[in-house]
């Protein structure tokens, strides 16, 4: 633990040294343990490319007055961009050496791909998740249903709501939720026909859509003061004054992601739970109060 923290103090000030060099340029720099992940956005090809290997060389400069090195064979680029256009070829230099480009990148024990499809992360948790499946089907016929849904939250919904918020409204998200009626399924004794819905109640688990606007929707509250209310913006009293501003979606990729779902999910909640949105604790719990079809059909809204 001491060398990892030693570590974490020695590297601290390289995001707060990069941005003031290139100031104005969209770029910046987010660090996590030993992740290090550079950020430069630029609609303009040619100075996407520039300030890509600028900051690269300001990065060598600050790696060789602090005696470190980069590790090259675990270090990618990846362009973003839509899902039919194609990325454009473009060269980052590092020490006379050109970075390999990747389709996707694992951060975090998160896969992103360049175009946000979560294909690649869904496919990462499928294996542990039917791993889940196993032991949970095994174990069932040693323990009781209170005993296996411990093992349930323990082994697949650990695995199944990481990073939910990102990939959850993703159309291949439909893979995790068949796992998930399995694995219910597998608990309550049922046949693979049967409707898993009164299972779900009878456990009182929430189903993956369901779980995904919960996590969205505290996620929203937990981080309340980045998000501005209509109040703030328009002077003309409305009966969406209280609610959270939605902004103009350009992509419909843009609606499907966490800032414009979010918002908008948020502004479903009746009115009694937004107000105590500033409240965590009991914020935490009334959400689930929120009857399951009322979250499935504004799932289904936003996909």
């Amino acid at each position: 633990m001491e060398p990892l923290f030693f570590f974490l103090l020695y590297v601290n000030d390289l995001p707060s040294s990069v941005p003031y060099t290139l100031a104005g340029e969209n770029s910046s720099i987010t660090l996590f343990a030993d992740n290090t992940c550079v950020i430069t956005n630029d609609p303009a090809l040619t100075k996407f490319e520039r300030n890509l290997n600028k900051n690269f060389r300001i990065i060598k400069e600050w790696f060789n007055s602090n005696l470190l090195s980069l590790n090259f064979n675990k270090t990618f680029y990846m362009q973003f961009v839509t899902k039919n256009k194609i990325s454009n070829n473009i060269n980052i230099e590092y020490d006379n050496k050109m970075l390999i480009h990747s389709n996707f990148v694992k951060f975090l024990d998160t896969t992103v791909d360049n175009t946000l499809s979560w294909k690649q992360h869904i496919d990462t948790i499928i294996p542990k998740l039917n791993k889940a499946c196993f032991i949970i089907r095994r174990l069932k016929l040693y323990l009781s249903n209170y005993a296996l849904k411990m093992v349930y939250y323990a082994f697949f919904h650990s695995v199944m709501s990481y990073g939910l918020i990102f990939w959850g409204n993703s159309t291949n998200s439909k893979r995790i939720f068949k796992l998930q009626k399995q694995v219910i399924r597998i608990i309550m004794a049922a046949k693979n026909r049967d409707s898993c819905r009164g299972f779900f109640k009878q456990l009182k688990i929430l189903p993956l859509c369901a779980q995904y606007i919960y996590s969205l929707v505290k996620f929203v509250a937990n981080n309340r003061k980045q998000f501005l209310d209509n109040a703030e913006l328009y002077t003309i009293n409305t009966r969406n004054n209280h609610n959270l501003h939605l902004p103009l979606p350009h992509l419909a990729k843009f609606q499907k992601a966490v800032h414009y779902a979010g918002i908008m999910l948020y502004n479903h909640l009746p009115t009694s739970i937004k107000k105590q949105a500033t409240e965590t604790e009991v914020f935490k719990k009334n959400p689930k109060k929120v009857p399951n079809g009322k979250l499935i059909l504004l799932c289904r809204r936003i996909h």
